[in-house]
């Protein structure tokens, strides 16, 4: 290997490990967050230690909101709207959630990566200690 292309891979891990430590922090005034997903409740659209990127804001019905339910963080899908409350179930869930107020409502998910995709290049940050953790139960 020459030493351009040395440069070339050196360069991009570092940029690509900044842009990873500027994301795992979600600065508030961030449009998104990043969340590691635990369980198996959204499967298959959602594996546990996958990556959600989820957009700040409202979700409406269809949309996979991550939510606030007491101490955990949730992602699961909307399937009704009661005004300012949603009803959600996971995919792979036998039973819908409790009624949650729209304002524990972070965002919705806008796409999820898989774990590998974030970790495995990242020499530097070890992502798992810098993830906030949303249930999938």
């Amino acid at each position: 290997m020459n030493n351009r292309v040395i440069v070339a891979l050196l360069t991009f891990v570092a940029v690509y490990n900044a842009v990873l430590i500027f994301l795992f922090i979600s600065p508030p005034f961030l449009p998104v967050e990043l969340f590691r997903a635990e369980g198996v409740s959204m499967e298959p659209a959602i594996h546990s230690n996958d990556v959600v990127v989820v957009l700040k804001g409202d979700a409406e019905v269809g949309d996979v909101a991550t939510f606030r339910y007491f101490d955990e963080t949730v992602s699961h899908r909307v399937i009704k709207v009661f005004g300012d409350y949603i009803l959600t179930k996971g995919d792979n869930a036998d039973r819908e959630d409790p009624i949650t107020p729209r304002e524990n409502v972070i965002g919705k998910v806008i796409m999820v990566l898989p774990p590998w995709l974030v970790f495995a290049p990242s020499i530097i940050l070890p992502g798992s200690l810098w993830l906030r953790k949303c249930s999938t139960p």
